[in-house]
């Protein structure tokens, strides 16, 4: 019986990317940018985290926040509620990319035992 894990690959890769990658980018922009308040981002991101894994539901009220955030103050990418903003987003959405692989790799697990 060969046994194929095609989805473990995908899973560990966003895995990588949700939880290692912000630890490396993030302080490299806050460099660029000569702004340290934005390595709070690195908090952010794992908030998204936290929101997919525990309270998925919670997450969609950000973005109607965000919405009348930049309605009311103008949208503004230097912004670093703006930016903290899509890093929550980011980690959130990558995160539940990585459960879902995790579902389909578990799912292909018990198929060819």
């Amino acid at each position: 019986m060969k046994t194929t894990f095609r989805f473990k690959v995908p899973m560990q890769l966003f895995a990588f990317i949700t939880l290692i990658l912000p630890l490396v980018v993030i302080p490299i922009i806050a460099y660029l940018f000569d702004n340290w308040w934005l390595l709070c981002g690195v908090l952010s991101v794992f908030l998204g985290v936290w929101l997919a894994e525990s309270k998925p539901k919670l997450f969609f009220v950000l973005p109607p926040l965000g919405i009348a955030f930049w309605i009311e103050q103008g949208f503004d990418i230097h912004n670093p509620l703006t930016f903290f903003l899509f890093c929550c987003a980011f980690g959130y959405v990558f995160y539940s990319i990585t459960i879902e692989y995790e579902k389909l790799f578990k799912k292909e697990l018990v198929s060819n035992v």
